[in-house]
Protein backbone atom coordinates (compact mmCIF):
# COMPACT_ATOMS: atom_id res chain seq x y z
CA UNK A 1 0.00 0.00 0.00
CA UNK A 2 1.31 3.45 -0.88
CA UNK A 3 1.94 5.94 1.90
CA UNK A 4 0.46 9.40 2.23
CA UNK A 5 1.31 11.58 -0.74
CA UNK A 6 1.20 15.35 -1.06
CA UNK A 7 -0.77 16.94 -3.84
CA UNK A 8 -2.96 19.89 -4.77
CA UNK A 9 -5.93 20.35 -2.44
CA UNK A 10 -7.40 23.60 -3.77
CA UNK A 11 -6.53 26.19 -6.37
CA UNK A 12 -8.19 29.29 -7.73
CA UNK A 13 -7.53 32.31 -9.95
CA UNK A 14 -8.97 35.29 -8.07
CA UNK A 15 -10.08 38.23 -10.24
CA UNK A 16 -12.14 40.24 -7.72
CA UNK A 17 -11.21 41.56 -4.29
CA UNK A 18 -12.70 40.06 -1.14
CA UNK A 19 -13.21 36.54 0.14
CA UNK A 20 -13.50 33.69 -2.36
CA UNK A 21 -14.70 30.31 -1.09
CA UNK A 22 -12.43 27.50 -2.26
CA UNK A 23 -13.57 24.19 -0.85
CA UNK A 24 -15.22 22.29 1.98
CA UNK A 25 -13.25 19.31 3.27
CA UNK A 26 -15.14 16.16 2.24
CA UNK A 27 -16.82 13.90 4.80
CA UNK A 28 -14.58 11.20 6.26
CA UNK A 29 -11.38 13.11 5.39
CA UNK A 30 -8.88 15.20 7.32
CA UNK A 31 -6.63 17.51 5.32
CA UNK A 32 -3.11 18.60 6.19
CA UNK A 33 -2.37 21.98 4.61
CA UNK A 34 1.37 22.23 4.05
CA UNK A 35 1.95 25.01 1.49
CA UNK A 36 0.14 28.01 0.02
CA UNK A 37 1.51 29.65 -3.13
CA UNK A 38 0.43 33.07 -4.38
CA UNK A 39 1.37 34.54 -7.78
CA UNK A 40 0.04 38.04 -8.33
CA UNK A 41 -0.66 39.82 -11.57
CA UNK A 42 -0.32 43.53 -12.28
CA UNK A 43 -2.59 44.60 -9.43
CA UNK A 44 -1.39 46.85 -6.63
CA UNK A 45 -0.14 45.84 -3.20
CA UNK A 46 -2.68 44.24 -0.90
CA UNK A 47 -3.26 41.72 1.84
CA UNK A 48 -3.72 38.04 0.97
CA UNK A 49 -4.59 35.20 3.35
CA UNK A 50 -6.21 31.79 3.56
CA UNK A 51 -9.14 31.52 5.96
CA UNK A 52 -10.09 28.26 7.63
CA UNK A 53 -13.55 28.07 9.22
CA UNK A 54 -14.94 25.28 11.37
CA UNK A 55 -17.81 23.19 10.05
CA UNK A 56 -20.19 24.88 12.54
CA UNK A 57 -18.93 28.27 11.23
CA UNK A 58 -18.00 29.42 14.76
CA UNK A 59 -14.18 29.30 14.74
CA UNK A 60 -11.96 31.02 12.17
CA UNK A 61 -8.18 30.92 11.74
CA UNK A 62 -5.89 32.55 9.17
CA UNK A 63 -2.71 31.25 7.55
CA UNK A 64 -0.41 32.49 4.78
CA UNK A 65 -1.22 36.09 5.77
CA UNK A 66 0.98 38.48 3.78
CA UNK A 67 1.17 41.80 1.95
CA UNK A 68 1.44 40.78 -1.69
CA UNK A 69 2.88 43.22 -4.21
CA UNK A 70 1.84 43.30 -7.86
CA UNK A 71 3.82 40.99 -10.17
CA UNK A 72 5.30 39.00 -7.30
CA UNK A 73 4.97 35.64 -5.62
CA UNK A 74 4.88 34.38 -2.04
CA UNK A 75 4.98 30.88 -0.55
CA UNK A 76 3.87 29.92 2.95
CA UNK A 77 5.10 26.58 4.25
CA UNK A 78 3.84 25.14 7.49
CA UNK A 79 1.51 22.52 8.79
CA UNK A 80 -2.09 22.65 9.94
CA UNK A 81 -5.08 20.31 9.86
CA UNK A 82 -8.68 20.87 8.82
CA UNK A 83 -11.43 18.34 9.43
CA UNK A 84 -14.53 17.09 7.64
CA UNK A 85 -16.94 19.90 6.78
CA UNK A 86 -14.42 22.66 7.55
CA UNK A 87 -14.32 25.45 4.98
CA UNK A 88 -11.29 26.93 3.23
CA UNK A 89 -11.43 30.36 1.58
CA UNK A 90 -8.95 32.96 0.36
CA UNK A 91 -9.06 36.73 0.75
CA UNK A 92 -7.31 38.91 -1.81
CA UNK A 93 -7.21 42.72 -1.67
CA UNK A 94 -5.39 43.39 -4.97
CA UNK A 95 -6.32 40.90 -7.71
CA UNK A 96 -5.58 39.17 -9.96
CA UNK A 97 -3.84 36.45 -7.94
CA UNK A 98 -3.31 32.74 -8.55
CA UNK A 99 -3.60 30.65 -5.35
CA UNK A 100 -2.44 27.05 -5.00
CA UNK A 101 -2.84 25.07 -1.75
CA UNK A 102 -1.09 21.74 -1.38
CA UNK A 103 -0.88 19.10 1.30
CA UNK A 104 -2.32 15.68 2.04
CA UNK A 105 -5.87 14.32 2.17
CA UNK A 106 -6.02 11.63 4.85
CA UNK A 107 -8.79 9.07 5.21
CA UNK A 108 -10.69 9.28 8.48
CA UNK A 109 -11.83 11.99 10.82
CA UNK A 110 -10.64 13.60 14.00
CA UNK A 111 -12.40 11.90 16.90
CA UNK A 112 -15.45 13.59 18.40
CA UNK A 113 -13.74 13.74 21.80
CA UNK A 114 -10.75 15.54 20.29
CA UNK A 115 -13.05 18.06 18.61
CA UNK A 116 -14.94 18.67 21.86
CA UNK A 117 -11.66 19.23 23.71
CA UNK A 118 -10.46 21.67 21.03
CA UNK A 119 -13.59 23.83 21.28
CA UNK A 120 -13.33 24.02 25.10
CA UNK A 121 -9.87 25.60 25.04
Amino acid sequence: MAGVRNGPLARIYVTTSGISELVTVPPEETWLLKAVHYVSGAGGTGRAYVRMQSSDQVIIALIADTQLEGNSSFTWEGWTAVGPGDHIAVSIDAPPVHVWISGAALPGTISASAQAWATRL
